[in-house]
């Protein structure tokens, strides 16, 4: 049967997306061009009036086919600044993407270059009025993570976006997401910011119907020497023409299709996780492994969190644990390796928490080189920018991953960031930390092609399109820690997450706590995490149907796993957001690739309402589809008019209450 539906002929891109994305390509990359996409002031002179009078060479060549590849290099003649705009055209999607590099080849320092904006960049409505602009929260462990904000920008208004984590820890997603989508009354752009370390956007609207757009670092402020380069933040931008929920898709599918890590050459399947304390013994974890099995509950991946590593000493000290990289012996006398060869024997992929970054004066690598250390609190640090701890990084990190048999690097941790001392050198030192944090992941990948990189900074502080390419977040936020963590753990907030999260980033996982189908089924998403941490019993006894419901549990691994594939498809979202207790959530899933689909519906705790009904979208309404309650036995057939026009009615007696739909296409 052809499941190519009217679905996903309408979201291929239009001729009109398409000729707009090659207008910012002919910006990025054209030496006619009358103005760039970015800019910058060169010794107090904007870059819009010096570069038209610098030499320019441009170049072309095709990557793939479906992308092409263009650098555009402006020289400037007095001093040889050079500014090489990269950028990479999209053949297969409205989008272009580029990054800036500045490169002193001169003989002498250059004057100072300041406030770098990787996007700079004004849009127009065709007629007057306000634009929207659709951004969204970040992660900072609180209930509201990621919740989506609409802001109204009528004329003559501003609104400024940033996440500059805790100083000095730059982080990319703490306040903000770096992603928004401007809307003029049904076209506009989508874009994403780039960079690990701290960002600042600004929108300014004029009087009549333009609206400029600047993003990039907080701060520049500096002079390069001779030979010396620094890059920018990467732009990602994608034009779009009719509805908003449309491009946020085309977008979901972008980012799946060129921004997604393949490990091992294939594309990236989020695991099934199970989660065990590290501080625990060898032989309890091989027990864990077992119990796994024994039991039948079809976990993809065992995961080792944080406590494994430093001198039975370190107990009490976590952090000081954390900075030596050596497995107690106390606990695992032969290492790791006979834990994730367990793990693999049965079947499962091994994932091992690390903070590469934290360090600690007189622990391992801070007893051998103190001076390394950056101060910050109990959360000491090593600076990716300086090329000797680079290289340690790097060699130290490969040989873990080799000798402990590791298959996802667990990296958690923040960034400290050492301070520009040098008030004309200021964002150099961020430059070389988060050009040397991309070194770092991209060594690690190049070493162990098969791996996984799990982003973590204390949940998802550093989601952005850079780490998106290396990485995906398997603890999206640490507001989903659990009463035995460091914070609380709601199925509102999880369902929030899911919400919010998944117009911009498709690929992440939540974890699940309590052992209920309702907050079990609000952490599905494309990647899950079993923290049942009840495990650290398992050697003292045998744990009966008393503790778990073994029949009950399987039941819903079998189920998420069955619906896993829906994750990657087109989100609608089905209500609006929400946080109070009293409302019904629910969301679509949509693969027209298979003809199929997933609506999910929940009942919170305080919601008066046993039944609601929700319209889907995506579907071909001259098809058939077979629409089923996981709960219920019966199967329905409804045209994809019908689902389309009156919806399908969720009944739950329940409260709070989790329902789960599928529907695929049949033939008529």
């Amino acid at each position: 049967m052809n499941t190519m539906n009217k679905s996903a002929q309408h979201m291929r891109p239009t001729a009109q997306e398409m000729a707009a994305a090659h207008d910012w390509g002919l910006a990025a990359s054209s030496a006619e061009a009358p103005v760039r996409p970015f800019s910058f002031l060169y010794n107090g002179r904007s870059s819009t009036d010096l570069l038209p009078s610098w030499s320019i060479d441009c170049h072309t060549e095709p990557l793939d086919a479906h992308r092409t590849a263009r650098t555009l290099t402006c020289t400037d003649p007095e001093t040889g600044l050079a500014v090489c705009c990269e950028s990479i055209a999209h053949l297969d999607y409205p989008a272009i993407e580029w990054v800036v590099h500045f490169t002193n080849t001169g003989a002498v320092d250059t004057p100072i270059i300041e406030d770098v904006q990787a996007l700079d960049w004004t849009c127009h409505r065709d007629t007057a009025g306000e634009f929207v602009l659709h951004h969204a929260r970040g992660s900072n462990a609180a209930i509201d993570d990621f919740q989506p904000i609409d802001t109204p920008l009528p004329p003559r208004s501003t609104c400024r976006m940033h996440s500059f984590g805790v100083h000095p820890w730059g982080m990319s997603s703490v306040e903000e997401l770096p992603f928004f989508t401007v809307d003029a009354d049904g076209k506009g752009l989508i874009a994403a910011v780039g960079w690990s370390g701290a960002w600042a956007a600004e929108f300014e609207c004029d009087a009549a119907n333009g609206l400029r757009m600047r993003a990039g670092m907080d701060a520049t402020h500096l002079w390069l020497h001779p030979g010396e380069t620094i890059r920018t933040p990467r732009m990602l931008v994608l034009c779009w023409d009719g509805e908003r929920m449309r491009a946020q898709n085309l977008w979901r599918r972008l980012i799946l299709d060129h921004y997604t890590p393949r490990p091992g050459g294939q594309p990236l399947q989020v695991p099934l996780c199970g989660l065990s304390w590290g501080e625990l013994t060898a032989i309890e974890q091989i027990d864990h492994i077992n119990w796994w099995k024994a039991h039948e509950l079809p976990i993809e991946c065992f995961w080792i969190d944080a406590g494994w590593s430093g001198t039975p000493d370190d107990a009490g000290d976590c952090f000081k644990a954390a900075a030596n990289r050596a497995p107690r012996a106390d606990l695992y006398p032969d290492g790791l390796k006979p834990v994730s060869d367990a793990a693999h024997t049965a079947g499962m992929r091994f994932l091992l928490w690390v903070w590469p970054g934290l360090a600690r004066v007189g622990v391992e690598i801070g007893a051998e080189h103190p001076e390394w250390v950056l101060p910050g609190g109990e959360f000491d640090g090593l600076d990716y920018g300086d090329p000797a701890v680079l290289r340690w990084l790097i060699e130290t990190h490969c040989r873990l991953i080799d000798a402990q048999g590791l298959d996802i690097f667990r990296q958690d941790g923040h960034s400290i960031i050492p301070p520009d001392t040098d008030p004309d050198r200021t964002g150099m030192n961020q430059i070389r930390y988060t050009e040397g944090f991309y070194t770092f992941w991209d060594a690690l990948l190049a070493h162990a092609p098969h791996l996984i990189i799990d982003n973590c900074a204390g949940g998802g502080r550093k989601i952005d399109i850079e780490t998106m390419q290396r990485s995906v977040p398997l603890w999206r936020s640490d507001y989903q820690t659990g009463p035995n963590g460091l914070c609380d753990y709601d199925a509102i907030g999880i369902q929030c997450q899911t919400w919010g999260l998944s117009q911009w980033v498709p690929l992440s996982a939540a974890t699940t706590v309590d052992r209920n189908d309702y907050t079990f089924r609000s952490s599905y998403s494309p990647g899950l995490a079993i923290n049942w941490f009840a495990f650290a019993t398992v050697r003292a006894k045998t744990i009966d149907a008393d503790d778990y419901d073994f029949d009950l549990c399987r039941t819903w691994l079998h189920e998420y796993l069955a619906v896993r594939k829906f994750f990657t498809g087109d989100f609608y979202p089905l209500t609006p957001y929400s946080l109070d207790a009293s409302d019904w959530m629910a969301w679509q899933f949509d693969r027209p690739d298979l003809g199929a689909g997933l609506l999910q519906a929940f009942r919170r705790p305080a919601c008066p309402d046993e039944s609601a009904t929700y319209r889907l979208f995506g579907l071909d309404p001259a098809a058939m589809y077979a629409v089923t309650n996981l709960d219920a036995p019966d199967t329905i057939r409804k045209s994809g008019h019908a689902l389309i026009t009156e919806g399908v009615v969720v009944t739950l007696t329940a409260c709070p209450g989790a329902a789960v739909i599928v529907y695929r296409q049949v033939a008529p």
